[in-house]
């Protein structure tokens, strides 16, 4: 058996031995709805692209055009309604999640992680501790 017929049977193996990642999306597009009988909210028209080694590749675009939409689609969160994605050669939707997460970082937008409100929950939980009281966004030493 060759190397390349080896490579092509295990995507992940490939993706980790491979230096030269490369990106296509061919003619993804994307459509949801709250309810299937309805027509969709959202669609994210066919789209085409590739990057290659070295490239820095920008996504511009209006609010609500399906720059987010596109991210999650080539990260994987998604799977498109039409179209595919490839890296290395091979459709992002037949990774693994774990090959997936070796192989793709993603810096959301939005998360549901409130830093500043834990941060003072937990300065003043441990001002507490040491006599403080805490009201709203003012601690008191007594």
């Amino acid at each position: 058996m060759s190397s390349s017929s080896a490579l092509a049977r295990n995507p992940s193996e490939s993706v980790r031995a491979s230096a030269d990642i490369r990106l296509s999306v061919e003619q993804v597009s994307y459509a949801h709805s709250a309810n299937p009988s309805q027509a969709p909210l959202f669609t994210l028209e066919a789209t085409s692209f590739q990057a290659k080694p070295g490239e820095i590749v920008a996504i511009l675009g209006p609010n609500a055009s399906g720059k987010s939409t596109l991210l999650k689609l080539i990260s994987g969160a998604l799977a498109p309604l039409s179209g595919r994605i490839l890296l290395n050669g091979f459709v992002i939707q037949s990774f693994t999640p774990r090959t997936r997460a070796q192989v793709i970082a993603v810096v959301q937008q939005e998360s549901t992680l409130l830093f500043p409100a834990r941060a003072w929950n937990l300065s003043c939980k441990a001002a507490m501790h040491m006599g403080a009281r805490c009201a709203s966004n003012r601690m008191t030493i007594s």
